[in-house]
């Protein structure tokens, strides 16, 4: 028992409501299906849908991966563990992006691409004005969190509310991907 004293907390403070996790209980624990997904599961979904869709009409999927297992919730509340969550999030959908895809997309919408190289920028370019904040702006944030990710970390390790800034960003980015996908099956004229 002597080695678990470390772990003894006398006065432990615990949220009050904790959603995911009562969500995690529900599903894994007392094995439910009533439970509604997380936004890991959902994004994973709503990728599947996008590239069924450009798949039917450009034969390419917009997105390299539609699940990737190194896309994890931080493991610890620190800057550290949110900055490579983050990493692993822009490796996933922005690098994961297919170039020939968008061109795709804009030769179809009838739009020149400044720069087909530039996915991001490509996707804000083919977006209606009145979707880039919807569409482009969450995976514009993602993009801008994981910039200064380069090199050695100059920072020290702080305390940090990481997994709840992560899966707030996994909503987000979850919410602009519905978006694509409703407004992919409008241009398309295609149901997914």
């Amino acid at each position: 028992m002597k080695k678990w004293k470390g772990f003894l907390l006398d006065n432990p403070l615990f949220h009050k409501e904790n959603n995911e996790f009562n969500r995690w209980i529900e599903r894994y624990i007392n094995g439910s299906w009533e439970v509604d997904d997380g936004p890991k599961i959902k994004i994973n979904r709503e990728l599947k849908l996008i590239n069924s869709l450009t798949k039917i009409k450009f034969w390419e999927t917009l997105f390299k991966y539609e699940e990737y297992r190194l896309l994890n919730y931080p493991i610890a509340e620190n800057n550290e563990e949110y900055t490579k969550s983050i990493l692993e999030l822009y490796r996933f959908l922005i690098d994961g992006m297919e170039k020939d895809c968008i061109v795709d997309l804009a030769n179809f919408k009838s739009i020149n691409l400044t720069d087909s190289k530039k996915r991001l920028n490509s996707l804000k370019e083919v977006l209606p004005e009145q979707l880039i904040k919807i569409i482009h702006k969450p995976f514009s944030l993602i993009n801008r969190k994981r910039m200064p990710i380069h090199g050695i970390p100059s920072k020290e390790i702080i305390t940090y509310p990481a997994f709840e800034n992560f899966n707030n960003d996994l909503r987000n980015i979850n919410n602009a991907l519905a978006n694509l996908k409703e407004w992919l099956e409008k241009e398309f004229n295609l149901d997914s």
